[in-house]
């Protein structure tokens, strides 16, 4: 896994992690800091992260987020993701447990 970090005059204002290997990564624990929202901190952390994906071969980005994280879905949609299924740990997963989350993917 790599973990990608943005800065503002040195300071952390957001965070991804990028994991995975294959043709396939996956985009977990996007964060960025209240006082950087809406600065396309998070536009740029995916960026780099689609970008370091598609330079070590991936073809499929995968994520998700809880269902009630509507910011964060909102995003990713703007972000050009679109609703996938499950994937690894959530591929037999229980029906409560998909129904708290949504999935998304993207090709590179």
């Amino acid at each position: 896994a790599k973990f990608f970090v943005a800065r503002h005059h040195g300071q952390p204002v957001g965070c991804g992690v990028l994991a995975g290997d294959g043709d396939t990564r996956e985009i977990s624990r996007v964060y960025t800091v209240e006082a950087a929202r809406h600065q396309r901190v998070a536009y740029r952390l995916i960026a780099e992260m689609e970008r370091a994906a598609r330079t070590s071969g991936a073809k499929l980005i995968q994520l998700e987020a809880g269902r009630w994280q509507t910011e964060a879905l909102e995003f990713f949609e703007r972000a050009g993701y679109e609703p996938g299924p499950p994937y690894g740990r959530f591929e037999d997963a229980d029906d409560r447990t998909l129904s708290a989350v949504m999935f998304y993917d993207k090709s590179l």
